[in-house]
């Protein structure tokens, strides 16, 4: 079986991590045949291409394939992918995200690929474009879904927005959770190498400090994270942030307003092996993102046995159960995610429970050989994921 797997970027990102994982898995685990289509990198985000995970990976360019909507770049892609297809005649293709999922599976289409997949990483609703965009992206996915056999969400919320959105696939709406290599995160994550961290950028070792990982743009919660720090002045918290992106002069200046720039610790980019060090030199992890799939610093988190707040959108309430397993908070309330972080330092032992019963749940279903062995057997036709092993969501928050 030869599967092609199309994105637009591979820059360091959690889809471009689990679609990087999938190539590299299916072909070492399962023997298929698989590849990735991909458009140029461009941007401060990194390429994950020359991560040592991609060793070994079949990697086609597609000079013309990028994020943003360019119409005449856009036909000159899917034109681009047509022909790579047309030549490469996979038995299946396997799309993921927005602009990748129309023009591949459109490619996918028009090359006569007899079996079609696209999983979304982020929510379907796009609901937070323009209006014209959003009616044309909605448009474009309910004609796609009549044309894709399988769609795959990277949690239920996803799955249960593309019914929602009234998206009939052919064959079905699947959740697969979007894998990693759990043991680099298990067992405590590394006390020495947080401290190590913590003396790289000058933190005390007695600080209380908040952790966040992801890319530095509007939709990520960063200003939140800056409000909420500005109310808890008493804990003189410090901020570890993990990421770049195309926000990082705006937050700068955010932070010197709030008074906050000599109390946050600008990371960067790191790759993937990096990430479990420098979660390990955190007290607590925020993720506040106005729209996500469900962000795998959440499982990852809880395995370095650290306490969650999250905002209460999209998958997090999967994972993050208020009282179980850590705090949700309304999105945009700021003196709610405040008061949420300030019970994590008042409360540690509460806290260190509450990470260690997420760690105890999220450690089976965020295998990478968990995420292949899924799909492999989806492009088999099999059943996927058994219902009673996906989790109940909750309808509360914390108060």
């Amino acid at each position: 079986m030869r599967v092609a797997h199309i994105i637009t970027r591979m820059i360091v990102g959690g889809a471009q991590e689990n679609t990087l994982l999938s190539v590299a898995g299916l072909r070492s685990r399962h023997g298929i045949d698989a590849l990735l289509l991909s458009g140029p990198q461009t941007g401060p985000e990194g390429n994950l291409l020359d991560h040592p995970l991609a060793r070994g990976v079949p990697v086609e360019r597609v000079r013309w394939l990028v994020r943003e909507i360019a119409p005449v770049r856009d036909l000159l892609a899917l034109i681009g992918l047509w022909r790579a297809l047309r030549r490469l005649k996979p038995d299946v293709v396997h799309t993921h995200s927005g602009k990748a999922g129309i023009i591949g599976r459109l490619a996918a289409v028009l090359a006569g690929v007899p079996r079609v997949v696209h999983t979304l990483h982020g929510s379907p609703e796009f609901r937070d474009e323009g209006a014209l965009q959003r009616l044309a992206y909605r448009l474009a996915e309910r004609l796609l879904a009549s044309v894709t056999d399988d769609l795959v969400g990277v949690c239920v919320a996803m799955a249960e927005q593309a019914r929602g959105m009234g998206l009939r696939p052919r064959r079905g709406i699947h959740v697969v959770y979007s894998g990693f290599d759990v043991e680099v995160f298990a067992g405590g994550a590394r006390e020495v190498a947080g401290q190590a961290i913590r003396r790289r950028f000058g933190i005390p070792s007695t600080a209380f400090v908040i952790a966040t990982v992801g890319r530095l743009a509007p939709l990520k919660g960063h200003r939140d994270l800056i409000g909420a720090a500005a109310r808890l002045g008493h804990l003189e918290p410090w901020l570890l942030w993990v990421g770049d992106g195309p926000f990082r002069g705006e937050l700068e200046a955010a932070a010197r307003e709030a008074g906050l720039a000599e109390r946050i610790a600008w990371a960067g980019l790191v790759p993937p092996e990096a990430v479990p060090a420098h979660l390990a030199a955190a007290d607590c992890v925020v993720h506040a993102s106005f729209r996500e799939g469900l962000a795998r610093v959440i499982p990852q988190a809880f395995l370095c046995g650290k306490p969650v707040v999250a905002y209460a959108l999209d998958g997090a309430p999967e994972l993050v159960v208020p009282g179980e397993t850590g705090w949700l908070v309304a999105p945009g309330d700021v003196a709610g995610l405040a008061k949420a972080i300030e019970a994590v330092e008042t409360e540690p032992y509460m806290a260190r429970d509450l990470a260690e019963e997420g760690a105890r749940r999220v450690r089976p279903r965020f295998r990478a050989e968990t995420m292949v062995d899924a799909l492999a057997r989806l492009y088999a036709g099999e059943p996927v994921t058994p219902e009673a092993d996906l989790p109940v969501v909750p309808d509360l928050l914390v108060e």
